[in-house]
């Protein structure tokens, strides 16, 4: 195939449908052989030809080219988790990393969560934490960061605690605007949104 546009798009086309080491793709400096001939880059399209690699598909990678991946993965930047069992199993979390927590429904998930994004903010200087509780109103959660201020379970005693003293725990859980809500309420379900609503966090 050609290297101009049309040819491109036909290689892109037939590529996947070869068999391991039947295709190679020779990067040529001009449109064709032809060209080349009429130039009288001979040698160049012969160095051109033996230099092509053998196509891999996309995703499919050889050990051998994985140095940069392992320094990469060495080197990312981790957040320990407030509980140093988790930290000795996990080595923190880290960024890009999916962490996905399963138990039956009313163990402390939610909770964990709220422990987690509370240690995020305080272990670190400047990190935003972005949270998606789905199945939470945004007073519950910000009552939960309130109640890591305060030393106890607050949504027990709200009904007789000052607004004052109240107050005083929400400024502390909201200081500086670390933790930013997902106010999902009248949305229906509507995933677009969603997207969206993640996609700017």
């Amino acid at each position: 195939f050609d290297t101009d546009e049309a040819g491109q798009k036909a290689v892109n086309n037939v590529k996947d449908l070869f068999s391991p080491n039947k295709l190679k793709i020779c990067t040529l400096p001009a449109k064709d052989a032809g060209v080349m001939l009429q130039q009288g880059k001979v040698r160049d399209f012969v160095k051109s030809w033996w230099d092509a690699k053998s196509y891999l598909p996309v995703g499919i990678v050889k050990v051998s080219e994985t140095w940069d991946a392992v320094l990469t993965f060495r080197d990312a930047h981790s957040i320990p988790y407030p509980w140093e069992g988790l930290n000795d199993i996990l080595q923190g979390q880290r960024r890009k990393e999916i962490n996905i927590w399963a138990a039956e429904t009313g163990i402390g998930k939610s909770q964990t969560m709220r422990e987690i994004q509370d240690h995020l903010v305080t272990a670190t200087k400047d990190e935003v934490v972005g949270c998606l509780m789905l199945e939470e109103s945004i007073a519950k959660p910000t009552l939960g960061w309130m109640s890591f201020k305060a030393g106890r379970p607050l949504h027990k005693e709200l009904n007789t605690i000052p607004d004052e003293e109240l107050r005083k725990y929400w400024e502390a859980a909201s200081q500086g605007d670390r933790m930013v809500l997902l106010d999902h309420k009248g949305w229906g379900n509507n995933m677009e949104t969603l997207k969206a609503r993640i996609r700017y966090m």
